[in-house]
């Protein structure tokens, strides 16, 4: 992390985001959301890009400093169970791209905003 982020540690309470999931279930979302693969919220960074960002950019509306990228089971192991390993990739950069995108439109003078995989 830039030196801003520790800076910012030392002096303030850091807000993360709250739970994507659940955030996600409340759009109101069809099977072809998800390719048919019920509950692989993975797929919405290809499939719903907007929903993803929509959410992003509630938390850092309400004052959050970092959101998470939804990658939770973006592993090859998890997206196995889907029959879509071979999609970890360009799922992960895809969310990449979408956090770094939320985060960049959210930028305050005062507080760098940022996004986190876990």
């Amino acid at each position: 992390m830039s030196s801003s982020f520790l800076d910012a540690v030392k002096e303030r309470i850091i807000v993360f985001d709250g739970a994507m999931g659940s955030n996600i279930q409340n759009h109101d979302l069809s099977p072809d959301d998800f390719e048919g693969k019920d509950g692989c919220n993975e797929l919405l960074v290809a499939t719903r890009p907007d929903v993803i960002e929509s959410i992003h950019s509630s938390f850092f509306q309400v004052g959050c400093d970092v959101v998470e990228t939804n990658t939770f089971g973006s592993t090859p192991i998890m997206l196995g169970e889907y029959d879509i390993a071979d999609r970890a990739y360009v799922l992960e950069t895809g969310r990449v791209i979408l956090g770094d995108r939320s985060a960049a439109l959210r930028q305050r003078e005062e507080v760098r905003r940022a996004y986190l995989g876990h």
